[in-house]
């Protein structure tokens, strides 16, 4: 066999490892600042720029509309596409918001101007009730609810010469402004009217037709109005609701009966005219649509809950009963879709 003999001298064996240990050394700090430059490169061309669209978000989301992610966008990468498509987004949405307070402010003030023409409105209507203190022998009572500032029920007193009272109420189409108009117009009529016509039929025929020849076939009010004369009312209606006399002694009830159609609908109606004759202490209750239609899911409160009541109360003061059905109704509906006027008298 043959044998291969080497001889290396220890010196020069540890310089050769000292020379690779340099050789390595350099090798892992080379490596090391390589990386570190190529973080630097990565931070700088994308963590920077995502950490500054992150900024910008969250300002946002605080309510600064006018923040942005800035930068110096030269690489036109998709960083960069994406940092001018988020500043584009942020202006749009800043201009659009700022368009939005803008009309906001302009409908709040529009509304509060509203708001003070309702308020005088309201006020003008309360004038076109009568003084009820003018009539203290019937002790009258009165509800008014509406359902908004103004309304579309009307109510009316009115004393004759030879001492008859004439006794209306009435309740527009509509609510609010619209009805409030035309409950203008329907008073201002009856006003006119009343000085001319006495009799109930006469007086509504009258109305109708001028209503008619003002008004559109979708402007109407319905309404009865009662003539008190000792011991008797005249009544004529114009498709109103029902109202009621309670005759006290004999603990029974009589329905006013509207027969005719509302005003204001076709020129040169009739309208019947009908008696009940009454005794002193009976009690007249005139109401509108809002009382015996106020709703609590599917239940109407009634022409019966009313009954009660009135019968319950018949020997108190008017202004017990006129409460009672206040109450009533506030703590029976669910809510509020209708006017609701209410005008108590006790027959003298």
């Amino acid at each position: 066999g043959y044998f291969l003999n080497v001889r290396l001298k220890i010196a020069a064996m540890d310089d050769r490892m000292a020379v690779l240990g340099r050789q390595i050394t350099m090798a892992v700090l080379w490596g090391i600042l390589f990386h570190l430059v190529f973080g630097i490169f990565v931070y700088r061309v994308i963590f920077r720029r995502l950490h500054l669209l992150e900024e910008a978000s969250a300002k946002m989301q605080t309510g600064d509309l006018s923040a942005r992610a800035i930068w110096n966008a030269s690489r036109s990468d998709e960083l960069d596409d994406l940092g001018n498509s988020f500043n584009q987004m942020a202006g749009s949405i800043e201009d659009k918001v700022n368009t939005i307070q803008n009309q906001l402010s302009t409908i709040s003030r529009l509304n509060d101007e509203m708001q003070n023409e309702l308020d005088i409105g309201k006020d003008v209507q309360q004038a076109f009730f009568p003084d009820f203190s003018a009539f203290q022998e019937f002790k009258p009572s009165f509800v008014f609810m509406p359902l908004r500032e103004v309304s579309g029920d009307m109510c009316n007193l009115y004393r004759f010469k030879d001492g008859d009272v004439g006794a209306f109420i009435g309740d527009a189409a509509g609510h609010g402004v619209s009805g409030a108009l035309i409950t203008a117009l329907v008073t201002s009529s009856m006003d006119g009217a009343i000085g001319r016509h006495k009799e109930p039929r006469e007086l509504l025929e009258s109305m109708n037709g001028e209503l008619c020849r003002r008004l559109t076939s979708t402007f109407y009010a319905t309404g009865i109005y009662v003539l008190i004369q000792k011991g008797r009312l005249l009544y004529s209606g114009a498709g109103h609701v029902d109202c009621l006399v309670y005759h006290r002694r004999k603990d029974e009830f009589s329905r006013l009966e509207s027969q005719g159609t509302p005003i204001g609908l076709f020129e040169d109606m009739r309208y019947p005219q009908l008696e009940i004759p009454y005794e002193a202490g009976d009690r007249l209750v005139l109401l509108t649509d809002g009382l015996t239609e106020a709703t609590a899911g599917d239940q109407e409160f009634g022409m019966e809950r009313a009954r009660e009541l009135i019968r319950s109360t018949a020997s108190m003061h008017s202004d017990a009963l006129s409460r009672a059905l206040e109450n009533s109704i506030r703590s029976f509906r669910t809510s509020e879709t209708d006017d609701l006027t209410l005008l108590v008298m006790d027959l003298p």
